[in-house]
């Protein structure tokens, strides 16, 4: 009996040993940089810009150390993502601080861009920007959506005349549900251009399609419904939307609150014609 519990109290030791090596190893690890953040431009502090995070995981009586994947890995993707829709310097080049204020409605536009991301309110959690080409829409709404990135949030970039030209081609497909649940899911969504459209033979602005008001209201009423963080630019202002459809337009501004912006059509706003 006594050398049972000699060899059983061995064990228990060797156990311990083998736990407390495999933490200084994985601490050792956990410190060591990456060097992610070079290419994606987001710095990671749990995961050192590695990807991976080492946690002891205990196996046929010994501990050993395993990579488990950070949760910036989501982050990095939905970067890459907005970097392949044509932003490829969003992360640098976006931001609040680069927006360029001369003119008094600017100053509007930034400050209800800084009020958005100090808003905690689950009521009123979405951003719209509409109106006036050129008035700095993208850059706006790419420079809250990269700050909500670097809190930790899945964001995705719907370019809409893009994205929604594919959808409605596979609405009646089996994939369409999967495809279109992204959308209705993601932390944050970033609807850039919605109900952007070509022009008619006589060169007129084209209205939406049933089709593209359909996509939009099942879209933007499963996330309303949902509570999840929307931005969206528009070449409409919130009136043109209401006008296409009450239901969207008011969901819409029923959950941005304050932080809608609407820029008549006014061509001294337009800065790509300066």
């Amino acid at each position: 009996g006594v050398e049972l519990s000699s060899n059983a109290q061995t064990k228990e030791e060797a156990l311990e040993i083998s736990r407390r090596n495999c933490e200084s190893v994985c601490e050792s690890v956990n410190k060591s940089c990456g060097n992610l953040n070079e290419a994606d431009g987001y710095d990671c502090k749990a995961c050192n810009n590695k990807g991976y995070i080492a946690v002891p995981e205990l196996y046929n009586g010994r501990y050993d150390w395993v990579q488990r994947s950070c949760k910036c890995k989501k982050i990095r993707a939905s970067i890459r993502a907005l970097n392949r829709s044509g932003l490829a310097d969003v992360v640098h080049d976006y931001t609040l601080e680069k927006y360029i204020v001369t003119e008094p409605w600017q100053q509007v536009v930034i400050d209800a861009a800084r009020a958005f991301l100090a808003e905690e309110s689950e009521r009123t959690n979405w951003f719209f920007f509409g109106g006036q080409t050129g008035s700095g829409k993208t850059h706006i709404c790419t420079a809250l959506s990269v700050a909500l990135l670097k809190r930790g949030k899945e964001v995705k970039y719907m370019l809409w005349r893009d994205e929604a030209s594919r959808l409605k081609g596979m609405v009646n497909d089996a994939g369409y549900h999967d495809a279109v649940r992204e959308y209705k899911t993601v932390d944050v969504l970033y609807i850039d251009d919605l109900f952007k459209t070509g022009k008619d033979d006589q060169q007129m602005k084209q209205m939406p399609t049933r089709a593209d008001v359909n996509l939009a209201f099942e879209i933007i009423n499963a996330r309303q419904a949902a509570n999840k963080v929307t931005i969206i630019s528009s070449e409409c202002t919130l009136t043109d939307i209401i006008d296409i459809d009450e239901a969207v337009g008011g969901r819409i501004k029923q959950k941005c609150g304050d932080h809608c912006l609407s820029i008549n059509p006014d061509r001294s706003k337009n800065y790509r014609l300066r």
